[in-house]
């Protein structure tokens, strides 16, 4: 794995220059777009054939942008591909999201770390006075995140190689057979073709007592439907006064688990969390990030959020970081439902 994937000098030129462009000016981000598909870089899906065109391993490292850490990437999985090209990660979104409510010596969980580049965007804001834990149960990717964080001097996360959730235990996680390593999961019957891993499940209180309740603490859990779960593995930390998070919301999802969005709801009020959407506005020369809400979460899947966030009324979290994003629910027609995972 720590090889460099051979990849031909024209592609690895191509893509130092398209990591260069100015993405957040409109026309230059709709010229990026287009000459990425060009190339065959693909859209925001698996795409087996397409996939298989491109070089297998890990290339060098690159650096990112706007955090500046270094990842080393597999071009055949579509999101690590369209951050190759772009220096991005993929879910504009949350690049936005995080810049704007993480600030130095908070505390931070990343349930469902993947290759770790939500957790440095993470580390790399909440800088060494920060503190908290990157979870990845699956122990190929798991191999991954400590890679990247070993090219980086972020050294105030740990990485832990569990699944949370509301007891000790050992679970399936299920993979396709090839292509995004963010899509395993512990929920659902396994794809035909497609891998396992018997995995250990914690709770995730042995880790919240390291923690101060009293510190701002930004919790981001993307687990394909075992949110429901997780949320009852950290449940302490749910009525921390400076708690907040984003959370991943798929009802299909959550039913393969046994679980459903009216069960996370009822966690979720029963916590006193509000719930925001997240869309991403393009103007001619940027792009901004705007909360839309409080909205129900059944709302937030109708209008086709992939991700919420959970704040508490009434906390400096909220006053402070959030709110200078946040619209009524009812103020403006959908920006789109993907707005988010553009490069």
């Amino acid at each position: 794995m720590a090889d460099a994937a051979k990849t031909p000098p024209g592609i690895k030129a191509l893509a130092f220059a398209m990591r260069r462009f100015p993405l957040d000016v409109r026309k230059t981000w709709w010229w990026w777009e287009q000459l990425y598909r060009k190339i065959g870089g693909g859209g925001f899906d698996d795409d087996p054939a397409l996939d298989a065109r491109w070089p297998a391993g890990l290339q060098a490292p690159i650096t990112t942008r706007p955090f500046g850490y270094k990842v080393r990437l597999d071009l055949t999985c579509w999101p690590e591909r369209r951050t190759f090209f772009s220096g991005s990660y993929y879910q504009t979104i949350l690049e936005r999201l995080y810049r704007q409510v993480l600030r130095p010596g908070d505390q931070y969980l990343d349930i469902g770390a993947n290759i770790g580049m939500t957790a440095l965007m993470a580390a790399s804001l909440i800088g060494e006075k920060g503190k908290g834990f990157a979870f990845e149960p699956n122990p190929e990717t798991h191999e991954r995140l400590r890679i990247n964080f070993e090219l980086n001097p972020y050294r105030c996360l740990e990485l832990v190689p569990f699944a949370v959730a509301d007891r000790e235990s050992e679970a399936v996680l299920r993979l396709p057979a090839v292509g995004n390593t963010g899509i395993g999961s512990l929920a659902g019957p396994q794809e035909e073709g497609g891998r396992s891993f018997v995995v250990r499940t914690v709770p995730g209180q042995r880790y919240l007592d390291r923690l101060d309740p009293a510190k701002p603490t930004f919790i981001k859990i993307d687990v394909e439907g075992f949110e429901v779960k997780v949320l009852g593995g950290i449940e302490s930390a749910l009525d921390w006064p400076e708690v907040a998070l984003v959370v991943e919301v798929n009802d299909e999802m959550l039913e393969r688990a046994g679980d459903s969005i009216a069960a996370m709801e009822r966690i979720v009020k029963a916590h006193g969390f509000q719930v925001y959407g997240m869309e991403l506005d393009r103007g001619r020369f940027s792009r901004t990030l705007r909360l839309v809400g409080p909205v129900e979460l059944p709302v937030a899947v109708e209008r086709n959020w992939r991700d919420v966030l959970l704040v508490k009324p009434g906390s400096t979290f909220l006053r402070d970081r959030a709110a200078p994003l946040i619209q009524p629910a009812a103020g403006r027609a959908d920006a789109g439902a993907h707005a988010g995972r553009t490069a």
